[in-house]
């Protein structure tokens, strides 16, 4: 959600990273006004114990 705030990703290039969806659905999810939250994956951490 940072590279969003920041300005370097949109939201729909955010969920077609962070959720895995293509850019049709991410792009129509983002102007239904899908509210993004924290994915389970790489993100959270789910890599295992040496963090990224």
């Amino acid at each position: 959600m940072r590279e969003i705030s920041a300005g370097l990703m949109q939201p729909w290039e955010y969920r077609v990273r962070w959720y895995g969806e293509d850019e049709a659905t991410a792009r129509r999810s983002v102007a239904s006004g899908a509210v993004a939250t924290k994915p389970t994956g790489r993100e959270a951490g789910a890599e295992g114990p040496s963090g990224r």
